[in-house]
C-alpha cells in the first residue's frame, strides 16, 4: 500500500476533486445526519487504490492503480463522460438504523429505474452480517467486503456525476414523496422485466403474483399445472388489478 506521501507525488492524485453537486449532496447529507466532514465524502484513502473513489485520470494513469479497467469501462460515461478527475462515489457512515433505513430506500429506487446515475450501490439493509448490493449496469444483487456493514458506498457513472442529486439525497433520507405501495409496485416491475434474480419475492406482491403465473405456464397443464384458459383468466384478473388492462 502506497503512503499519502508517495501518492501526492502523481499530479492525478493531486488534481482530484468532487463534482459541484456531489460536494453539495454530500454537504446536505451531512448537515441531515448531523455527521461530521469525514462521516460522508468521496476521496478515497490510500487504500482505494482502483474504482469510483478515484478519478477516471487517476485510474488510468497512475502507477499506483491496480485495476485500470473497473469504473471507467462499464458505461459511455465511465468511459468518456464528464471531467476526468472527478471523483464519482459517496460514502455515508452513519447510525445503524438510519443507514438501514436509507440502504432500503435506495434499493427501492434504484430497482424501480429511479436512479439510473447510480451504478451501484453496497450496504447493510436488513441489519444482518451479509453486505447487501446491487449492480444496476448488469441489473443483478450484488455485494462486496464487509466495511460495508456499517456503511454505504454509492457509485454515480461518471457521465452523470455532475447532475443534480436532489432526487438521490430526497431518496436516501425519506424525503421524497413517492407513495410506498407505487414504489414497490415499479420496483416489482422492474424484477419482472429486468433482474429475475434469485431472491425470492412475497407471494402477495405483484413480482410474487406473476411469478407463481410464470411457473404454472412453464410446468404446462394437467396435475400440478394450470390450463392454457386458466392462466389467461388469472393474467387478465392481475392486469385489471394495476390497471394495465387497457395499455
Amino acid at each position: 500500500m502506497p503512503t499519502y506521501s508517495q501518492l501526492q507525488t502523481e499530479v492525478w492524485w493531486t488534481r482530484e476533486y468532487q463534482p459541484p453537486s456531489v460536494a453539495e449532496l454530500c454537504r446536505r447529507l451531512r448537515e441531515h445526519y448531523k455527521v461530521s466532514s469525514v462521516a460522508i465524502g468521496s476521496k478515497g484513502d490510500n487504500n482505494h487504490l482502483y474504482g469510483y473513489h478515484r478519478s477516471r485520470a487517476w485510474v488510468l494513469n497512475s502507477g499506483y492503480c491496480t485495476n485500470r479497467s473497473y469504473s471507467v469501462s462499464e458505461t459511455a460515461g465511465n468511459r468518456a463522460g464528464g471531467d476526468p478527475n472527478w471523483l464519482c462515489a459517496v460514502d455515508m457512515t452513519i447510525p445503524g438504523p438510519e443507514l438501514i433505513a436509507a440502504c432500503q430506500r435506495l434499493d427501492a429506487a434504484v430497482r424501480a429505474g429511479l436512479l439510473e446515475k447510480v451504478t451501484e450501490w453496497y450496504g447493510n439493509d436488513d441489519g444482518d452480517s451479509r453486505v447487501d448490493g446491487y449492480d444496476n449496469v448488469r441489473n443483478v444483487v450484488a455485494s462486496s467486503d464487509d466495511s460495508h456493514l456499517w456503511h454505504l458506498h454509492i457509485s454515480l457513472d461518471r457521465g452523470r456525476a455532475g447532475e443534480d442529486h436532489s432526487d438521490l439525497y430526497e431518496i436516501l433520507t425519506g424525503e421524497d414523496d413517492m407513495d410506498p405501495e407505487v414504489k414497490q409496485w415499479v420496483k416489482d416491475l422492474h424484477y419482472l422485466f429486468f433482474t429475475l434474480d434469485s431472491a425470492v419475492r412475497p407471494a402477495g406482491s405483484e413480482a410474487g403474483k406473476i411469478e407463481t403465473i410464470r411457473k404454472a405456464v412453464t410446468s404446462g397443464g394437467g396435475p400440478g399445472g394450470l390450463t392454457a384458459d386458466q392462466v389467461r383468466a388469472i393474467v387478465r384478473e392481475e392486469l385489471d388489478k394495476t390497471k394495465l388492462a387497457g395499455a
